[in-house]
């Protein structure tokens, strides 16, 4: 499933000048801090400070003793010892102790060194939660020259602090806290800039200040409401009101949205309101609302409203009607736009050939593919009505005309999304007309260009070719002694981290070091290989591609077993032996669901490798008297895999081993698979029924699983254990998906 949650957003690298020159008139010398954080301002600090709070002081005695005595802390401190200190500074935060927390992450970073700027940078967070910005400031001084740790992360700490220690009383502002807000980046926290720099500039009348730092804000991902109306009392003109629109609506606060957009059509001059309408009424439709009708029926039917957008406004009321069941709405929406121009009235030809498929009113569909080609060439759409009236011409029986539609496409569309597609369905179309000759040549093209593809897989399975067509043997050599030592103290300190529950900061450790390491694509693949078989199967299949692109898009075994791992193996082929699904099929369902991420959620809900939703999960185990899971337990790889495996072997059941039914089920839901097998393509060649499956996301991902399984089984070696599983599946190959 899609809009996987994995990263935090990534921060702004902007220019840090600005802040540093703000934190400097503010934060003292680690002379000062020592002193401010011992409560004795003017006298000499320690002989040999190595912590500069009482807090880290304590902690510190309590790190001597948790590692032992006779043993400095410097040394070492396990894992598990870090472990537990970690957890106990995350309690003392948890209860408001931050500066305790501080202390005693900092302390710990010197009995872990491989970790110590990550260390530092918690402790940070807890000194700037505290208010203790000259501490705060010896802390960010240690991290400025580390390469790893964000720079705008150090920042936005030393200016937390800094707001933290302003006494909330005061009814003057200093001059040094102004610096240090006209200094602050809204985009690091957005929240924390609408609650403290944005006041504290209006405070001194730093106005413009002030509105460019809230509009600034709207730009970051997860604002907060209250920066958009802060700005709006500043700013109420109907452009403001557009802009703070438009973010609440990428946020999904659509009413609010609405609401704004609306107002700033009203109040905006006469020729820029039909956009204004426009965009309200996306908005309506993305948020379910209703009134997408009322908002752009007005402009789509006035005189001089500019063409493209008239036929924008159709489509958006012909998208809404079709969404509310309005089928003789939606079509005379749809027909009014596609009198138009642009994109949209290219969408809406196309849309009335959809509408027409699903009546089965094939004439009229003909009519329409043929009409949206014709005005439409260059267009996305128009490349698709092509292949769709070749589609239709197969289906009726007409090889000739659909090979001379499916060479049409690539002569429109040389470099298409489809040009694959095109030459693999030219082959078929040659070889149902008797020119087996062509349509091997054909197959061999489209396998030779594609060799890990769905189209070139296909198509080499259909030249008999049992091994993968073109894919060289494996080539990756050993890496030297010295590039291995390296790349295993990364994954290390990666793996440490993920413990800590540090998943995002261990792969912002990659990305940071990866460059020391890799030089070309053979060190990108190595380093790949190392990554999945430490547990990180999603950074080694991204590091993996990257390796495909430095070579120039060539093959072999060793870079396909990088892309399409097989984390799990044994419990993926344990568990789909225990209820006859074809371990193959199972492992192609979770490279695709999660790329074998077991903490993955999607946008949706769905949790972990075989991306269950936790009310399915019950109910599957439920029925097969698993012990029920809550959401948390579907984290665990065994659990989920278990669970995911039973639901596949349910649809399989339920639909008499066809898989393409299975997997139109499982990504599409049950309901639609009943849907759209009334579809006449169904009945004739399931190849061709793929094709037609109306939602492209569940095109696209019926099409990657069938890839998938083919490539784990040539891959992997799970042609024997998957044998007796396939036979089920014979109603699929019967009608050409096998």
């Amino acid at each position: 499933m899609p809009n996987h949650r994995r990263r935090q957003a990534p921060g702004l690298r902007a220019s840090l000048a600005g802040v540093a020159a703000g934190m400097a008139l503010l934060v003292a010398s680690p002379l000062q801090a020592r002193q401010e954080a011992a409560g004795h301002p003017g006298s000499d600090p320690p002989a040999s400070p190595v912590v500069v709070s009482p807090a880290a002081d304590s902690a510190a005695r309590t790190l001597d003793a948790s590692i032992g005595d006779g043993q400095a802390p410097s040394d070492h401190l396990s894992a598990d010892s870090l472990r537990s200190l970690t957890e106990r500074a995350t309690r003392l935060a948890d209860r408001g102790e931050h500066a305790a927390a501080g202390g005693l992450l900092e302390a710990a970073a010197r009995g872990r060194p491989e970790i110590a700027s990550w260390l530092r940078l918690s402790a940070l967070q807890q000194a700037a939660r505290a208010g203790l910005p000259a501490w705060a400031r010896v802390l960010a001084a240690s991290l400025r020259v580390d390469p790893v740790v964000p720079s705008d992360s150090v920042s936005l700490e030393l200016a937390r602090a800094v707001f933290e220690a302003a006494a909330p009383a005061d009814s003057t502002t200093s001059a040094d806290l102004v610096a240090v807000a006209a200094a602050f980046d809204a985009q690091w926290d957005p929240a924390l800039w609408t609650e403290q720099a944005g006041p504290i500039l209006l405070q001194v009348g730093d106005t413009a200040a002030a509105i460019a730092g809230y509009r600034r804000a709207l730009q970051a991902p997860g604002f907060p409401s209250e920066a958009g109306d802060a700005l709006l009392a500043l700013d109420d003109g109907w452009r403001t009101r557009r802009q703070v629109g438009l973010a609440e609506r990428r946020e999904g606060r659509f009413d609010h949205a609405a609401a704004l957009l609306a107002d700033a059509e009203a109040r905006a001059p006469a020729p820029e309101r039909p956009r204004l309408a426009l965009e309200l009424a996306r908005t309506r439709l993305d948020g379910g609302l209703s009134g997408v009708s009322r908002a752009a029926a007005p402009w789509a039917g006035r005189k001089g409203t500019e063409d493209s957008v008239r036929a924008a406004l159709e489509l958006a009321i012909g998208t809404d009607d079709l969404r509310r069941g309005r089928r003789t709405g939606a079509e005379a929406a749809f027909r009014r736009a596609a009198a138009g121009s642009g994109a949209a009235a290219a969408r809406a030809s196309y849309l009335m050939a959809d509408l027409a498929h699903d009546r089965r009113h094939l004439s009229s569909m003909h009519r329409w593919l043929e009409r949206t080609a014709r005005r439409f060439p260059r267009s996305e759409y128009g490349g698709l009505a092509i292949m769709r009236l070749g589609f239709a011409s197969f289906l009726a029986g007409d090889y000739r005309t659909a090979a001379s539609r499916f060479r049409a496409y690539r002569a429109r569309h040389a470099r298409g999304s489809w040009s694959s597609a095109s030459i693999y369905w030219e082959a078929r179309a040659r070889l149902a007309s008797g020119d087996s000759s062509a349509a091997d040549a054909l197959f061999g093209r489209v396998a030779a260009t594609d060799p890990a593809g769905y189209y070139g897989l296909r198509a080499a399975d259909r030249l008999g070719n049992g091994s993968l067509y073109g894919v060289e043997p494996d080539t990756l050599p050993p890496p030297p002694d010295d590039w291995t030592s390296r790349a295993d103290l990364l994954v290390a300190r990666m793996g440490l981290l993920r413990e800590l529950g540090w998943r995002t900061r261990a792969e912002v450790e990659l990305d940071a070091r990866r460059e020391t390491l890799v030089t070309d694509d053979v060190d990108r693949l190595a380093l790949a290989h190392r990554l999945e078989r430490s547990g990180w199967a999603g950074p080694a299949i991204g590091m993996a591609w990257s390796a495909f692109a430095a070579r120039g898009g060539k093959w072999d075994e060793s870079l396909l077993k990088a892309i399409f791992p097989l984390p799990y193996r044994d419990t993926i082929v344990a568990a789909a032996r225990q209820v006859q699904v074809d371990p193959a099929l199972l492992a192609a369902v979770v490279r695709q669901e999660s790329a074998f991420d077991p903490e993955v959620v999607s946008s949706a809900g769905a949790i972990g490798l075989t991306q269950l939703m936790p009310a399915t999960a019950r109910r599957v185990a439920r029925r097969s008297g698993l012990p029920v899971p809550d959401s948390a337990d579907l984290y665990d790889p065994g659990v989920n895999i278990e669970i995911g495996a039973r639901y596949l072997s349910e649809l399989l059941q339920r639909y008499e081993g066809s898989r393409l039914a299975a997997l139109v089920a499982y990504n599409a839901g049950p309901t639609r698979w009943s849907r759209w097998r009334r579809l006449p393509e169904h009945a004739s060649d399931a190849e061709l029924f793929v094709e037609a499956i109306p939602f492209a996301e569940t095109r696209r991902y019926v099409k990657a699983v069938l890839r998938n399984e083919l490539l784990y089984r040539k891959l992997h070696d799970l042609e024997a254990a998957g044998h007796a599983a396939r036979a089920g599946a014979s109603a699929d190959t019967a009608r050409g998906a096998g």
